[in-house]
């Protein structure tokens, strides 16, 4: 049967790391909505970073770290690497006309991204094309905004932990083995 729920999780993944793999196992374990797939999608070119690692470095972790999953449930995607997007919405637009025309997309988010959102680019837009699902990161009560469909997904498993703060051992030579994938390349 094919999938009908499609959670795209985007991000820089500069690693990709434990935590990421803990936010997918949350998405799948999600009740209200029920995601049949999660799509990972490191992000392209960004004015706002400069990657750590190169895409076939990002791409390579991801690959290995998500071949604990069952090939239906967990997907990588490179089109946002390979394309060249303005903003999310052309992403969605881009997603909607060549791949997922005929599912329910959502498109996950953490907790700190929502004050923003109203800012994105064409965020109207956005809003009336995918459903928003929210992980929480660092807050402790997550308020959902009125004016877009999200969902709070239930996070039995957290971990504080981001690929900055990877960075910032890799930089010292630090240990960080059990946080990221032996690198695939």
């Amino acid at each position: 049967m094919p999938a009908k729920n499609i959670a795209i999780f985007g991000g820089a993944f500069d690693p990709f790391h434990i935590g990421h793999l803990i936010s997918i196992t949350n998405i799948l374990n999600n009740h209200c909505p029920r995601i049949d797939q999660v799509v990972v999608m490191p992000s392209g070119k960004r004015l706002d970073k400069e990657y750590y690692l190169d895409d076939a470095s990002r791409l390579g972790y991801i690959k290995r770290a998500i071949k604990g999953y069952r090939d239906d449930e967990v997907v990588l995607d490179d089109t946002d690497l390979k394309g060249d997007f303005d903003g999310t919405y052309s992403l969605v637009e881009h997603l909607r006309a060549r791949i997922y025309a005929e599912v329910s997309l959502y498109f996950v988010i953490g907790d700190d991204l929502i004050e923003d959102l109203p800012k994105w680019r064409h965020a109207e837009k956005l809003r009336t094309e995918v459903r928003f699902l929210v992980l929480p990161r660092n807050r402790s009560l997550v308020e959902l905004p009125d004016n877009y469909e999200m969902s709070l997904i239930m996070a039995p498993f957290k971990l504080q932990i981001s690929s900055t703060q990877i960075r910032e051992l890799l930089e010292r030579d630090a240990c960080v083995q059990g946080l990221i994938a032996p690198l695939y390349i």
